[in-house]
């Protein structure tokens, strides 16, 4: 996604930005607007607001916009409620992507990122905003050279070896830049302005900076891109390369089950697989290899490749297909967020070997007895903490895909049987399994992307989209009326995979 293009989309054109607050502040300081006509702002407080407006710019509600020309018009959300902003401007006709935008986007910028960074960077605040942000100062800084504090009483002398200084005795010179960790942005900034320094050449709000290094790293790599995409705003992002004894069956299935107006990538982590290649050139589909191996990067990659993408499936390679799955995955999405009292974090179909989905599909087709003769107590679990026998048994992924259960030998039926049925979701309120989800950017971008970690980063995409929903007050949406088969988890593989070998009839598509 280049948003040094995006920039470049719209600087110039007439601008009005839709929120005020901290990250309004920033994103003026850090680009500049030729034409910024005015602020939008339904709920201003002009005593207590967070922000810097400037003295020749007034503060509308966003009814004054009805009357707006606009020819030319571009809209930059920067409000804390980016939902209810964009909603508002839906209900008065503006469209994303032709009159508005959102200003974290234009934080997808690695060459900003680097700039700030090679500036002797000074922290200013020692307190709880920096120790809430102390693992990802360090992340992203390789060196800071002091803690700036606004009085000296009772402060240390040193934090992480580094001088703690009061503002009164900091020498602040070109090249130095201060990122803020405080709650009290306003009037630091107010303070460091009054000195002759601007924000965004000189410093920026730690919310800021975190989320300008998680957007402009987390999608950042050398990579090989076959692009074949059509710039449809639905993208399947297929995660591969390592499974390749279910090849034959799983992407068979893909190309017989994905509606046609999907973009389709296939995307491998830390390699380039050739069956891969041929398969997507054969199907029509593009293909990403990332040179470092980490799966939240190459997912990052793959969905920052295709910039008109807005609602995202992710899945594995070890996922079985069904017919329909797709379309009542998107169904489920839309009338979930358009109909009930949640906001939508990811939806996901129901998953036989599945920490969540084996409870409902045992207990949907009648068969939870079974289960409770031979495995004993039935619960839902993230298979990490307790009940862990859906996650390490053989024979309860025999059993899911079948074996003296009848009613699960085959799953194309069953995906007949819940299409066929009255629409139905439910809400998973624990750490779930994404080995098939769908998102939107928005959501992606709104959780920093997927994280990339310095160590083991194995898991890392599914704690944080969790947690992020979970934060964020976001519901995970299981779609009942959609079914797929997942192989197996780790401890049950080498068994499955006989099995399959076995069976490989049984997952081939109809």
């Amino acid at each position: 996604m280049d948003m040094d293009t995006q920039y470049e989309k719209i600087k110039d054109k007439r601008i009005a930005i839709f929120g005020t607050g901290n990250l309004q502040s920033d994103i003026m300081g850090l680009f500049t607007f030729n034409n910024l006509l005015y602020f939008v702002d339904d709920f201003y407080n002009e005593q207590s607001q967070e922000s810097f407006i400037p003295a020749d710019k007034q503060v509308y509600d966003s009814a004054h916009l009805l009357n707006e020309d606009r020819n030319d018009l571009f809209i930059l959300i920067c409000d804390k409620d980016e939902d209810y902003a964009a909603r508002r401007l839906e209900t008065m006709g503006f469209k994303e992507d032709i009159h508005y935008g959102f200003g974290e986007d234009l934080l997808i910028n690695y060459p900003l990122f680097e700039s700030i960074k090679s500036n002797r960077i000074h922290i200013w605040g020692a307190g709880n905003t920096y120790s809430y942000h102390k693992a990802e100062i360090f992340e992203y800084l390789d060196t800071i050279q002091s803690f700036i504090i606004s009085q000296s009483d009772n402060s240390p002398a040193s934090i992480e070896g580094k001088p703690v200084i009061p503002f009164s005795e900091a020498q602040i010179a070109p090249g130095d830049f201060i990122i803020v960790c405080s709650i009290y942005y306003n009037e630091i900034a107010h303070l460091l302005e009054n000195s002759g320094l601007k924000i965004g050449r000189d410093f920026i709000n730690i919310r800021t900076f975190s989320l300008l290094g998680k957007l402009s790293t987390f999608s950042t790599d050398n990579h090989s891109f076959v692009d074949r995409a059509k710039g449809s705003e639905e993208l399947l992002v297929i995660l591969s390369g390592y499974k390749n004894l279910v090849w034959e069956s799983v992407f068979p299935r893909l190309k017989q089950y994905v509606p046609t107006q999907l973009d389709v990538v296939v995307v491998t982590s830390g390699l380039v697989n050739q069956e891969l290649q041929l398969t997507c050139e054969r199907y029509g589909w593009s293909y990403v290899s990332t040179e470092r191996n980490n799966v939240s990067l190459a997912v990052n990659v793959a969905i920052s490749l295709h910039p008109k993408a807005k609602y995202i499936y992710k899945i594995d390679e070890d996922i079985f297909v069904t017919q329909g799955c797709f379309e009542m995955m998107r169904t489920t999405y839309d009338r979930v967020q358009a109909e009930s009292k949640y906001e939508v974090g990811f939806v996901t179909p129901l998953i036989p070997v599945n920490g969540y989905g084996y409870v409902r599909l045992l207990e949907i087709f009648d068969a939870v007895k079974q289960w409770e003769d031979r495995f004993g107590e039935l619960v839902y679990t993230d298979c990490y903490h307790h009940h862990g026998t859906i996650h390490d048994s053989p024979a309860a992924a025999l059993f899911m895909w079948g074996e003296n259960n009848p009613k699960f030998v085959d799953i194309d039926e069953m995906a007949r049987k819940l299409r066929e049925a009255d629409f139905q979701y439910s809400i998973c309120p624990i750490r779930y399994s994404i080995g098939f989800i769908l998102f939107t950017k928005r959501n992606w971008v709104r959780m920093g992307m997927f994280p990339i970690k310095k160590h083991l980063n194995l898991g890392a995409d599914e704690e944080r989209i969790c947690e992020f929903c979970l934060m964020h007050a976001r519901v995970m949406v299981v779609a009942e009326n959609a079914i797929v088969g997942h192989l197996s988890y780790g401890p049950q593989h080498k068994v499955m995979a006989e099995y399959y070998c076995s069976h490989t009839k049984r997952f081939l598509p109809k």
